[in-house]
């Protein structure tokens, strides 16, 4: 392993308290407890004394500007995203690649969108540093407000702001929640909102639950609120959305139905709740709601036609399959649409009675068209190593495909549903840059096939174990597919490798991958990564000096029961936001949602489970660990930093060899979402230039 020498003097110390509890029978001590007070003295003070620390060492990075000089370039490729059609309008997030958030553009005709747009938010006007941010945005069905929720310093808590579009006038409405879009009822007036029982400012790191919230329809001249949905059993998330009837003109009728999902924590399984709205003098009222599915499966709406109600399930197969459910019957039931596959059937989206589906096969994205009455009318011939879909107005035949992989950033389609026509209408360009990709299987410990992506630069020749990163994430069904990113093109062009895993837990391959992967399952999402870096050796491909594991949030979990568990695998870790206590995470803000697939630690038998991966319980004194740098952010107030902090002071008092253990904490910075430009650029910058210094990466650039 490359040597760093360092000249920032002795790891910061930190205070170790005697804090322990006996818990189902386990003594477990908990000395730096008192780094869960994030706004205590001696927390802000232990900070800046590991920021300090940190900055002295990344300084010496060799290759620390080299990288930040061609990320801040990649980082400023273009890009749009055609979200939603509004008040007669449509709406497009717009990234020009220079300011540090996208600004939202509005148009009557979506090719006006890139030709004369009238620009109607500006985020980067709203703070000096640029960590405030737009998390939606929607015109009122009359064209005359525009309501958006904004972000401040990376919080999940998002403020309501309301804008009279003739006269210019703007006010405060009152709605401070959070995980809730912007959804207007006909009337022009009233917004579908969840309402929190403990309500945070968002301006400082957040560690408080803030309770289980009930779904209220907000009057926002009066500011009255009406309850729709009461808060539901401990744990009760709510997803909600509007559906809009048009007579046979295409006019809005002011009656449609309201759809909600509902979800304990972060389950798999969600149920359907739907409601009929109607005008009343004017202002839209809500009926009694119906139940239509129970969350004994997962139920995903798609959309409504007349009153038949599309919903993407699991119900009866593990790769999903499109029903329809006539609302008008007195026993709804569901008669099915498209049928399951032995491929993932991930998306589904309605535009003007047409059904735009995408199959993923071996995690790379089919697409094809319906009709309602389930008759597939062919292919769209897009290669990409993923896709997103948006079709702004269900009514209108319009989608908009947002196609991206290794070697390109954001290519756009508009696909006619009605007729199959598409056209490319935007892409951006990486120069010459072309990662080659090879699909490789690593054999995890039970015998399981683990797939993962290998990828290089296709210019680079060099023959023998190369620097790469593993990088994978494996839980709550979500899935990693191939696409482009500034960080591994960066790398790939500096004469690094990258492994991009498809673990258990996620959502690659439908229902059973992912269970296969959650609550006692659990510890198969790290044996799948440490298989791939087996793999990888085997293959001569890597070696333990030149590999390096990356990860985020549960990602970053994977990374501290990767490093503590195969820490002679490694020259490298980088957990980022990650859960980390697997004892107390439920404690804090929106942990105990993750239950769904961690457990409870304060179940007997989940307790257990939990604690044989546990990182933050399974660092042991004197253990040669690698190279080892921790990202958090203080304000991030989903996966408190308390993780981040209590994980790094363990690790450094326990590091028995030579490899540095530091901790990166962003100021104002929060999960992830709404990172300005340049705060981007240097933590990835760090990343990378950290990663090389200990897998012996000189850049080709």
């Amino acid at each position: 392993m490359p040597a760093m020498s360092f000249a920032t003097g002795p790891v910061p110390q930190t205070r170790r308290d005697d804090v322990v509890e006996i818990l189902h029978g386990h003594t477990i001590e908990d000395p730096y407890r008192w780094l869960e007070d994030a706004d205590s003295p001696d927390t802000v003070d232990w900070v800046e004394r590991q920021r300090a620390f940190t900055e002295e060492a990344l300084a010496m990075l060799r290759t620390r500007e080299a990288f930040r000089n061609r990320l801040a370039e990649l980082y400023s490729l273009p890009g749009d995203t055609i979200d939603k059609h509004c008040g007669g309008r449509y709406l497009m997030w717009h990234d020009d690649g220079d300011a540090a958030q996208p600004v939202v553009q509005a148009a009557g005709d979506w090719r006006d969108l890139f030709d004369r747009p009238i620009t109607l938010l500006d985020p980067n006007d709203w703070s000096e540093d640029g960590t405030t941010s737009l998390k939606d945005a929607a015109i009122s069905p009359d064209g005359s407000t525009l309501a958006w929720a904004s972000s401040a310093a990376g919080s999940d808590w998002t403020s309501f702001t309301l804008r009279n579009l003739a006269t210019g006038e703007e006010r405060d409405p009152g709605i401070h929640t959070k995980f809730s879009t912007v959804s207007w009822f006909p009337d022009s007036v009233s917004l579908l909102v969840l309402d929190f029982p403990d309500k945070e400012t968002g301006e400082t790191a957040v560690t408080k639950a803030a309770g289980d919230p009930r779904l209220v329809m907000v009057r926002t001249d009066t500011g009255e609120r009406t309850e729709v949905l009461p808060a539901g059993p401990e744990g009760t998330f709510y997803w909600g959305g509007i559906s809009h009837e048009t007579d046979e003109n295409g006019n809005r009728t002011g009656e449609g139905w309201v759809v909600i999902s509902d979800i304990i924590g972060t389950s798999h399984n969600s149920g359907l709740t739907v409601f009929r709205h109607h005008l009343v003098d004017g202002h839209s009222v809500v009926e009694k709601g119906r139940r239509i599915a129970e969350a004994d499966a997962s139920h995903h709406p798609v959309g409504i036609v007349g009153s038949t109600f599309f919903v993407l399930t699991d119900d009866t197969t593990p790769t999903y399959r499109l029903v329809a459910i006539d609302l008008a019957a007195d026993e709804p039931t569901p008669s099915e649409v498209i049928e399951s596959s032995e491929y993932p059937l991930s998306t589904v989206v309605l535009a003007g009675e047409i059904l735009v589906a995408v199959y993923m096969v071996d995690v790379s994205p089919r697409i094809s068209r319906w009709s309602t009455s389930g008759e597939h009318l062919g292919d769209i011939d897009i290669e990409a190593g993923d896709v997103h879909l948006t079709a702004p107005d269900e009514h209108q035949p319009d989608v908009f495909i947002h196609a991206t992989g290794p070697s390109s950033p954001n290519v756009v389609y508009h696909l006619d549903a009605a007729s199959g026509e598409l056209e490319k209408i935007q892409s951006a360009e990486v120069g010459q840059f072309h990662a080659g990709v090879e699909r490789r299987h690593a054999t995890s410990v039970d015998g399981t096939q683990v797939p993962y992506w290998y990828m290089r630069d296709e210019s680079n020749d060099a023959t023998g174990p190369l620097p790469t990163i593993v990088y994978g994430y494996g839980g709550f069904d979500i899935t990693i597919t191939n696409t482009h990113s500034p960080l591994w093109q960066a790398w790939m062009e500096a004469g690094g490798a990258v492994a991009l895993v498809n673990a258990r837990g996620g959502g690659e391959f439908g229902a059973e991958w992912y269970r296969d992967g959650v609550l006692d399952n659990k510890q198969h999402v790290f044996d799948d990564h440490i298989a791939v870096l087996l793999d990888l050796v085997d293959a001569g491909l890597a070696n333990p000096d030149t590999l390096a594991i990356s990860g985020g949030s549960n990602g970053g979990l994977m990374v501290g029961a990767v490093l503590t568990q195969c820490p002679d695998l490694l020259a490298a870790a980088v957990p980022e936001v990650g859960v980390l206590d697997l004892l107390r995470f439920h404690k804090f803000s929106s942990g105990a949602a993750w239950m769904s697939d961690y457990g409870n630690p304060e179940d007997a038998h989940d307790f257990e489970v939990e604690l044989a991966y546990s990182p933050l319980h399974n660092v042991r004194e004197g253990r040669h660990y690698p190279a080892t740098l921790v990202m958090t952010g203080d304000h991030d107030d989903r996966v408190v930093p308390a993780h981040s902090h209590k994980f790094t002071a363990t690790l450094q008092r326990a590091q028995g060899g030579d490899a540095p253990i530091l901790t990166r904490i962003d100021q104002s910075v929060g999960h992830g979402a709404g990172r300005p430009r340049a705060s981007r650029v240097n933590a990835s910058a760090d990343k990378l230039a950290f990663i090389a210094e200990f897998t012996g990466l000189t850049p080709r650039f």
